[in-house]
């Protein structure tokens, strides 16, 4: 529940992304260990030099819906200075990290519209959306190394 930031776990929505913590191989019961899941997109992680290659584009919540379009962005490693990294679509739009530290085993969402920024949220401030199917995101490191990359799927 706390990686979804979820209140109550029996109110989903159909539609609804969830994130799903990593467990241990010895902690999965038998009978599931050998499911594979379906996704649709996969995000990439580009291991650096830089050693902060834990934090991935996960998801992106209603791409082309200003008041609803979110990327997701995980830490799977330890804390992480996000100052200066950037988010981009490859095609001159580019989200600039403010000065936060993204915690390990957190989750932020990026939303493009405006508004106030919170530890579990920030916000572009753009007056149209940005993300579209078929668009790749890629998430750089104050250094500029490649950390991660999402494709959108296409509907």
């Amino acid at each position: 529940m706390s990686a979804n930031r979820l209140q109550n776990a029996n109110a989903l929505t159909a539609g609804q992304v969830l994130v799903l913590p990593e467990v241990e191989s010895q902690d999965v019961p038998e009978s599931t260990a050998d499911m594979t899941p379906n996704r649709t997109a996969t995000p990439t992680s580009t291991s650096s030099e830089s050693g902060q290659g834990d934090v991935v584009i996960n998801a992106i919540d209603a791409p082309g819906n200003l008041e609803l379009e979110a990327v997701r962005l995980l830490n799977a490693g330890g804390e992480v200075s996000m100052a200066g990294w950037t988010m981009d679509d490859g095609q001159g739009n580019t989200f600039t990290f403010p000065d936060f530290t993204f915690y390990s085993t957190g989750a932020i969402d990026i939303h493009t519209q405006a508004g106030t920024n919170t530890t579990i949220d920030l916000y572009w401030g753009l007056d149209e959306s940005v993300w579209t199917p078929g668009t790749t995101i890629y998430l750089r490191d104050s250094s500029g190394n490649l950390q991660s990359t999402f494709t959108i799927p296409e509907n």
